[in-house]
């Protein structure tokens, strides 16, 4: 799994581990062409930032889910969820935050951009945390989230 902010880091991770023959590669990616290209590289999942948390948004916007699932890894075992923060949480820093082990913060939507992880960042009512997780941890994030 490639999942920093910068593109550039996530295509170096993916040759390196497609040099060592690792057999699947997982990158998170902003721009929709360096996508492209780790796909004809060969890394099985590409997945694109901006497409994954525009339709999660539209889900949550349209009132479908507090949980909305954006993608789910081909095994099953690891999903990227998206969840709109309850009141207990405003105005908590993400490093106050208890959650899974198993669990990685891909993003922040404030209703007009997104925002890098920074252990720092403060919850504003309105968030949406966008998260990497196991599938057995998604209702413990609901429960300390949600």
């Amino acid at each position: 799994l490639a999942l920093t902010n910068r593109d550039e880091v996530n295509l170096f991770t993916c040759i390196v581990a497609k040099n060592y023959g690792v057999p699947r590669i997982i990158s998170l990616v902003e721009d929709e062409k360096i996508a492209e290209f780790m796909s004809g590289l060969g890394v099985e999942k590409p997945l694109c930032k901006p497409r994954l948390i525009a339709n999660t948004l539209n889900n949550i916007i349209e009132g479908r889910r507090e949980v909305a699932e954006i993608f789910e890894l081909e095994r099953g075992s690891f999903k990227i969820v998206a969840i709109g923060i309850g009141e207990h949480v405003v105005g908590k820093a993400l490093r106050e935050l208890i959650i899974p082990l198993r669990t990685r913060i891909i993003s922040i939507f404030n209703g007009e951009e997104f925002i890098d992880p920074d252990p720092d960042y403060t919850l504003k009512n309105g968030d949406t945390i966008i998260m990497l997780t196991h599938v057995d941890d998604i209702k413990k994030l609901e429960e300390i989230l949600g």
